[in-house]
């Protein structure tokens, strides 16, 4: 090492200076007379004074590299200390710098998954408000429902007392159609068969042919005088007229109503037996009707005048 070096060179550069003190005296000994004969008695003395001086020297020099070499010692250890924890220091740098660059990554990592979750919750967000719009929307809908339903409440209530009604009136109609004579059940049993069972009967009026044959059995017996089967058989056409009217798309047929005093119209009227030919209606015995569409006359109304 350099401090060993060093030391090396001292100790030469030493010896060197006092050999060379040596040579320098023995010179002037030789030089100057009687030197000779004094160095000579003293000869012995001064080897043993340059050894111990060397000896001094040498031992003053290795206390020195001792000294420098447990110095050196102590800094080699000092150095190999200081590179142990400039290597412990740069492996904590290392593990450091690993740590960061993780955390980076993991801060990356949650940044990305930040802007995901804002973008879902943006879209949960419009999300939401569609549906809250939906939901205002069927809560007018239901609302609109509700007062619909109200409304055919109200309606089926109304179409359950009128079919009450319509039914109590067509049983009254079935039961005075039983106190018919045999002759007309006999004439009506083309349009009214099973003319004894209710349903049968209801069945039987609800098609638009019975009307034609109801008003002419009416007819025969008007002309017969049978009027108590006219005024059941009337009660049954009447009957018989709303139930074809409600199976229809829209009522079709309707009564020709024939005022008392107003003048003959003989498209719409016939005339009884004896009766004049000319003047002003004096009695309507039975009316007629029509399709109220097409206008048509199916059944003139019988009058006298």
């Amino acid at each position: 090492m350099r401090e060993d070096e060093d030391v090396r060179k001292l100790l030469r550069d030493i010896i060197r200076k006092e050999t060379g003190d040596d040579r320098k005296q023995a010179v002037r000994i030789m030089a100057v007379p009687g030197e000779a004969e004094r160095a000579g008695s003293g000869a012995d003395f001064f080897p043993a004074k340059r050894d111990e001086g060397i000896g001094d020297v040498v031992r003053k020099l290795k206390n020195v590299i001792d000294t420098l070499r447990g110095k050196n010692r102590e800094l080699n250890e000092s150095i190999q200390t200081a590179m142990e924890g400039e290597a412990n220091a740069r492996e904590e740098l290392r593990s450091m710098s690993l740590r960061a660059q993780r955390l980076e990554n993991t801060v990356s990592t949650l940044k990305e998954r930040n802007e995901a979750l804002a973008q879902e919750a943006g879209q949960y967000k419009a999300a939401m408000k569609e549906l809250q719009k939906n939901i205002q929307y069927l809560r007018n809908e239901l609302e609109i429902q509700k007062k619909k339903s109200l409304a055919m409440e109200n309606e089926a209530e109304e179409k359950e007392e009128a079919l009450q009604s319509r039914f109590a009136a067509g049983y009254a109609c079935f039961m005075a159609y039983q106190e018919l004579d045999a002759e007309c059940k006999r004439d009506l049993s083309g349009v009214i068969r099973h003319g004894e069972d209710f349903e049968s009967f209801i069945c039987c009026l609800a098609q638009s042919r019975a009307l034609e044959k109801i008003w002419d059995e009416m007819l025969a017996c008007i002309m017969d005088g049978r009027q108590d089967s006219v005024d059941i058989l009337d009660d049954v056409f009447k009957y018989s007229m709303g139930l074809v009217n409600k199976t229809l798309s829209q009522p079709y047929y309707e009564r020709l109503s024939v005022p008392e005093g107003a003048p003959f119209d003989s498209d719409l009227e016939r005339l009884v037996p004896d009766s004049p030919n000319q003047g002003q209606v004096q009695a309507v015995y039975l009316e007629g009707f029509r399709n109220r569409y097409s206008h048509q006359i199916i059944r003139k109304s019988l009058v006298s005048l």
